[in-house]
């Protein structure tokens, strides 16, 4: 169990929201499927599609062509893609399937045909839109006001698993993340987090055996307690 919550994760839709947008882009789309770790959409198509995620999970990034930085993961019944109505150049953004992920991918001219014409379906698509830039406003201001090493240790601490204790003092996390993926979550380059792992290991708030980084209990206690209002 954990008592630190960071999620990467926009929040779930409702079955019925779901359901809905399932019913409406169905006619209009084609389906996708894709194997863990495919490439749902590259930078080239995001902007020429939208995506309804019919089942699975995916991870979202923004690159400059060298490094990138995680934007969030969607989950079942979510909207991606070029949502916007206006007409102009829209941020291109490279999405991953995590799991086995089935999507219906809508050719944007028919995405806003249906958008001009369902009432019902515009409400849910601004709606939808509101939840995208209310997550991205927090992430701002995590970029703006923590230093990279805070937000490191804040994906740490996310991680714990309290139920696993080694030592005595030490918490295991729940799930291996490499350099590759910490630095894209943080938005660093790998050598920059490779660095700060090497802090974090001599300030005594994190250890790495066999490979795997385990957090020290009264340094995690003290992160809770300094960042309770994250």
């Amino acid at each position: 169990m954990n008592t630190y919550s960071y999620s990467l994760a926009l929040a779930p839709v409702s079955p019925d929201t779901a359901a809905k947008l399932e019913t409406l882009l169905a006619p209009i789309a084609e389906l996708l499927e894709f194997a863990p770790r495919q490439v749902v959409c590259d930078l080239q198509d995001s902007g020429k599609y939208v995506y309804f995620l019919k089942s699975g999970k995916t991870a979202h990034y923004i690159t400059d062509g060298v490094d990138e930085k995680l934007l969030y993961h969607l989950t079942a019944g979510r909207v991606f893609g070029n949502l916007s109505p206006a007409d102009g150049r829209t941020v291109e953004v490279r999405a991953i399937a995590l799991e086995k992920t089935a999507v219906l991918r809508v050719e944007r001219a028919a995405y806003l045909k249906l958008l001009h014409k369902q009432a019902d379906f515009a409400l849910i698509m601004l709606t939808m839109q509101a939840d995208f830039d209310q997550y991205l406003t927090r992430e701002i201001d995590n970029l703006s006001f923590n230093s990279c090493k805070t937000r490191l240790m804040r994906i740490y601490c996310s991680q714990v698993d309290t139920g696993k204790i080694e030592d005595g003092k030490w918490y295991g996390l729940a799930s291996k993340l490499t350099h590759n993926e910490l630095a894209a979550i943080v938005g660093s380059a790998r050598v920059t987090i490779s660095k700060l792992i090497n802090e974090l290991c001599d300030d005594g708030f994190i250890r790495i055996i066999n490979r795997r980084a385990q957090v020290n209990m009264a340094a995690y206690e003290k992160f809770l307690a300094d960042h309770a209002e994250d």
